[in-house]
């Protein structure tokens, strides 16, 4: 019968795969850290490298500990619940919040209930790829750009170390083709006639009256952006005192690129917002609706009723935001001034501009006239000053 000394002896001949405190060795040759948290919880990580590995792995946990920095991946919440918290805290203060509502929508399908630090680079390239199946370059590039804004947010929180998320091989952002489309002359007449086709169907009719308000506010919605340029999102949301009538402009003060914006409104718009205002018995919004708390809030949308403006004008594959590019396309088209259409616009980068300049019929014409004149003498040069001559290689 053995005794215990004997016992002992065999406990200490056992093949120990533990070589330091905190840092062991399974069956199977895995590495595993044995750890605990700042506030004593106890955590198990598998390691998925050598010895080497581990011990840097190791290393770096002890040195967050001591400087504060330690974040604890298991105590991070969900991918599910942090983007419903980041819709509500973050991208509720944005104008695109509808639009990130919508694109978080496929981002938490995906991700799901995956705990938001362990959400790997890997498993982000994977989406990418799926989407990129599915969906144009744009739409991937924005779900990704708001995927990566949201583990920054995060980061701040101290809610994960690193953004899985950023830029670099594999999730470089799709190139873009930018979308120009734009109507003409006789599309724009065909699409204000059918609105107004619209708002004298629903006159017939006291019952129809909230669709006739509706098919006018429509009717004042695209004529201000065929005569600014202005976002969907901005007309929408624009407010009376915002419309300086003495100075013929309309003044926004929060838009998409941050800055302030002044645009002249012509007298068609000036006489269209006129009428609007008389039959809008609001004071704050031009555009104004109602929740269900009965509340005056900004217009929510106009797709629909457009839709139905552009099929019974048979227009094709054109959305509200194009008015914007054909109110850009015909300003160069008569000769506008490319500086002065980027500040009407809101493009903080000129190059956002300058693919209208090709439109313009006689915008080359007008740079070679330039440089004609670059180097001729004025017709009347002033007296008393002595005559000068061509430079050389002009002679």
């Amino acid at each position: 019968m053995e005794t215990a000394a004997t016992e002992n002896v065999k406990r200490e001949r056992r093949p120990s795969h533990r070589k330091e405190r905190c840092l062991y060795q399974d069956k199977r040759g895995r590495w595993h850290l044995d750890y605990y948290t700042p506030e004593g919880k106890r955590r198990r990580k598998l390691i998925n490298g050598d010895y080497e590995d581990a011990k840097a792995a190791l290393a770096e946990i002890q040195i967050a500990k001591k400087r504060g920095t330690f974040i604890d991946a298991n105590a991070a919440p969900t991918f599910r619940q942090y983007a419903g918290a980041y819709l509500e805290s973050v991208s509720v203060h944005k104008e695109s919040h509808e639009r990130e509502t919508r694109l978080m929508q496929n981002l938490k399908g995906f991700f799901g209930d995956a705990r938001l630090s362990k959400v790997t680079r890997t498993r982000v390239i994977e989406y990418r790829k799926i989407r990129a199946k599915q969906v144009k370059p744009a739409t991937v590039n924005r779900e990704i750009a708001l995927l990566r804004h949201m583990f920054n947010v995060a980061i701040d929180q101290s809610l994960v170390a690193m953004n899985p998320a950023r830029g670099g091989p594999g999730l470089r952002a799709f190139k873009e083709s930018r979308r120009n489309r734009y109507i003409e002359m006789d599309g724009i007449a065909n699409l204000l006639a059918a609105i107004d086709a619209r708002i004298a169907k629903n006159s017939e009719n006291k019952l129809k009256a909230p669709a006739k308000k509706y098919w006018q506010y429509l009717h004042a919605a695209v004529v201000t952006a065929l005569h600014t340029g202005m976002r969907k999102g901005e007309i929408l949301t624009l407010r009376w005192r915002q419309i300086n009538w003495e100075k013929s402009r309309i003044e926004l003060e929060k838009t998409k690129n941050g800055d302030p914006r002044r645009i002249p409104m012509d007298s068609i718009l000036a006489h269209e917002l006129g009428e609007h205002r008389q039959r809008v018995k609001n004071e704050e919004f031009v555009f104004p609706s109602f929740d269900r708390n009965g509340k005056v809030v900004p217009l929510a949308d106009v797709k629909v009723s457009f839709g139905i403006a552009l099929k019974d004008a048979s227009i094709t594959d054109f959305r509200f935001h194009d008015l914007r590019h054909t109110f850009a396309s015909h300003y160069a088209m008569s000769g506008g001034n490319l500086y002065t259409l980027a500040k009407i616009l809101g493009h903080k980068d000129i190059k956002m501009t300058q693919r209208y300049a090709d439109l313009s019929p006689d915008f080359m014409d007008r740079e070679r006239e330039r440089l004609d004149t670059l180097w001729t003498l004025p017709a009347n040069q002033p007296t008393g000053k002595p005559q000068q001559t061509a430079t050389k290689y002009l002679q």
